[in-house]
């Protein structure tokens, strides 16, 4: 059984001031509507597809499925199923057909709105679904392969960021359960390299460039180099970003408690230049799960490094894998989770991502699985609940996240 992840309509009254005009079309049963920086179009009960200004499908919903594209060009379909009386997210990058197919039903949705739309439309209305009309999927994802190496992740509440890559892969890629930048070397950018990454990414969102909020400094650990390098770097940053939108204006990026052994007037340094927050990978409380996770790191460093970063005006996301202990450490971990997350103190500013484990078939952490014990996604579920509700307990009042890195789309 399948249920909607998002209503499958939208009346022009829950709209509301989301959207600056509604425009009803044959009879009601089409619609544009205008919000800032985007276009949706509706087509009966069913179907809802956003426009970027540049005629990019960005997300959609069709029939009984949410989906969402990204620049480099794959859908990622998310939807809602029961599975022996558990609800549970189905997620999936499409295959190309398939996601050829998603495209060409939110395009004949474009195609039939064109068709209806009057004389006097609203000229940018026009435009938008022009692009939309014209865009060469193939030919976007090309161009997004030369302004970007991959972007696997970003922390939820960064989504929307737009991503400068001053480095490349990850400084440490030996966590036992990380995938992500396996068959990626570490390097970072030279100033003109990095400008010109800059330039490209910017011709690449074009006019959806006012949709971004914030820069994410990416790849994995960009914060990792030591001063002399990463200013210059970040000078690079603010100087092609100038007339950028003021959204644009702060920075942020991941870090870990051992391969960022800054002082707090370093990072006070970096809070100057424009970094306002980090997500840092704690991922367990508990120095025993560490260690099978392949981090060379005690829990006491990650609250050692955020206190530093609240001394220097940081905020910090902590990032918490549930289900990490397997069944072995399930107590130990959430014990020693909450109790670190406690003791940092974390104040407004700061939140906790719970992301639920997922393992990869091959990895040193799924080999590991045989003598920890698996828990099944059911209880990794329960699990991120428990801690949620643990940390409201232990006075953690800070915003706490899912973070399924499953629905990352950029």
């Amino acid at each position: 059984m399948v249920e909607p992840v998002i209503p499958p309509l939208i009346t022009e009254h829950e709209l509301g001031s989301a959207y600056r005009e509604v425009l009803s079309l044959a009879g009601g049963e089409l619609g544009v509507a205008q919000k800032a920086h985007m276009l949706s179009l509706f087509s009966g009960k069913t179907k809802l597809v956003h426009l970027d200004l540049e005629g990019r499908m960005h997300r959609a919903w069709l029939g009984e499925s949410s989906y969402q594209r990204g620049l480099d060009g794959r859908v990622r379909r998310v939807r809602v199923d029961r599975e022996h009386g558990e609800r549970s997210l189905a997620i999936e990058v499409l295959p190309g057909t398939e996601g050829e197919r998603v495209l060409a039903e939110a395009r004949a949705l474009v195609d039939a709105v064109v068709g209806a739309l009057p004389q006097a439309a609203d000229p940018l209305v026009v435009e938008v679904l022009r692009r939309a009309q014209t865009h060469q999927t193939a030919a976007e994802a090309e161009r997004f392969r030369a302004a970007y190496d991959p972007i696997p992740i970003l922390p939820p509440d960064e989504s929307r960021a737009l991503v400068v890559q001053l480095t490349s892969g990850c400084s440490w890629n030996r966590c036992t359960f990380c995938h992500l930048y396996r068959d990626a070397r570490f390097a970072l950018k030279s100033p003109p390299a990095l400008g010109e990454h800059i330039r490209r990414v910017l011709g690449l969102l074009g006019r959806a460039l006012p949709l971004r909020r914030g820069v994410f400094l990416g790849q994995a650990n960009a914060l990792v180099m030591t001063r002399d390098k990463l200013l210059p770097l970040l000078d690079v940053v603010h100087r092609e970003l100038a007339g950028a939108p003021a959204e644009l204006g702060s920075l942020s990026a991941f870090v870990d408690a051992f391969s960022s052994p800054k002082r707090t007037e370093e990072w006070a340094e970096l809070r100057a230049r424009g970094v306002e927050g980090v997500s840092l990978g704690l991922e367990s409380g508990c120095d025993d799960v560490l260690a099978t996770l392949g981090k060379p790191a005690e829990s006491a460093g990650a609250t050692r490094l955020v206190e530093q970063l609240h001394e220097a005006g940081i905020g910090v996301g902590v990032i918490v894998l549930c289900g990490a202990g397997g069944k072995r450490w399930q107590a130990r971990h959430v014990e020693a989770t909450v109790d670190t997350l406690a003791r940092m103190a974390l104040c407004q500013g700061d939140r906790v991502y719970l992301s639920p484990l997922q393992v990869e078939p091959g990895s040193r952490f799924a080999a590991s699985l045989g003598e920890l014990g698996a828990l099944s996604r059911f209880e990794i579920e329960a699990q991120a609940v428990e801690l949620r509700a643990r940390l409201r307990q232990a006075g953690v009042t800070v915003p706490i996240a899912r973070y399924d890195i499953r629905r990352f789309v950029y």
